[in-house]
């Protein structure tokens, strides 16, 4: 990931990843965001992460929860399905550059 990416989406979830009531002193949001993302890039286990990232193991697990539940709050303004008329648009787009007939996205 970019760092021009890392700093846009932590400053679209770093609201959603402070606690508003008190108590034990969180860990910060841009913190909480680098445990998630190498939750969600790697294979290594929450007993690692903790390790590496000088946390608990329940923090950490908590931390990839908020930062999950904030990105989902977020996917209605990020991800967005075509209207009728686009999904039109782009069937015929896909059909002029090869056989795939319905094709209305491709990865």
């Amino acid at each position: 990931m970019l760092p021009e990416t890392f700093e846009f989406v932590l400053g679209q979830i770093a609201e959603r990843l402070q606690r508003t009531a008190n108590g034990n002193e969180m860990i910060s949001p841009e913190k909480q965001f680098l445990i998630a993302l190498w939750r969600m890039a790697t294979p290594d286990s929450y007993r690692s992460i903790h390790t590496r990232f000088g946390v608990g193991k329940a923090t950490a697990i908590r931390a990839v929860r908020r930062v999950t539940q904030a990105l989902c709050g977020l996917a209605s303004i990020f991800i967005q399905w075509p209207t009728e008329e686009k999904i039109e648009e782009i069937k015929q787009g896909f059909s002029h550059v090869g056989a795939f007939p319905g094709t209305i996205g491709a990865i």
